[in-house]
């Protein structure tokens, strides 16, 4: 309980030098988000996944650690799809984390959204959300964008808050999470 008091303010800290929000603001939004379950309603997602041939809704419902990253309409889906090769270096150096990138879209901009994944060179599947599904199934997840991306455990809930290829101390977070996590799965 000790470690994760700590995880929480460190968190807190994070994103209140982030952004230009209040302390007391940030720790109430990430409060409201902190332990939460995800819920994904893959059935009403595109998946896009030219690179992938196995089952990867199985793979992600299983996996111990997940991250999720979502991406709202109000960003440029297109620009931050081109982006997404980071994650190819990271997911492959943490294999123990599945990935979900899901992105809210209008249907009118899903054949552009799959060239741009199509060139970019992701090796991950990404869906997209055309009737805003997963904002419904978690209406906790705040507008701003620092809380979209997010580290879960097994059972869906949220474990730490941000991107670990934006921001080296939550990167460093993360690693410590998955050291922890691995050790204690060890001596049991």
């Amino acid at each position: 309980m000790k470690k994760i008091l700590f995880l929480f303010i460190d968190i807190v800290f994070l994103f209140s030098s982030c952004l230009s929000n209040k302390p007391e603001q940030i720790e109430e939004q990430v409060n409201n988000v902190y332990h939460n379950k995800i819920y994904i309603p893959f059935d009403s997602l595109i998946c896009i996944h030219s690179r992938i041939t196995v089952d990867d809704n199985l793979k992600y419902t299983h996996s111990r650690f997940k991250i999720l990253n979502f991406v709202d309409s109000k960003s440029c889906s297109e620009c931050t799809i081109l982006k997404m090769t980071y994650w190819n270096e990271y997911l492959y150096s943490n294999e123990e984390i599945s990935s979900a990138f899901i992105f809210e879209a209008n249907s009118s901009i899903i054949h552009q959204i799959e060239e741009s994944y199509n060139e970019c060179g992701l090796d991950h599947p990404i869906y997209i959300d055309t009737c805003g599904a997963f904002r419904k199934c978690n209406p906790f997840i705040p507008d701003n964008s620092i809380f979209h991306t997010l580290l879960l455990n097994e059972s869906d809930s949220i474990i730490l808050i941000g991107n670990p290829l934006n921001n080296e101390k939550i990167a460093k977070l993360y690693k410590r999470v998955l050291f922890e996590k691995e050790q204690v799965s060890e001596k049991q």
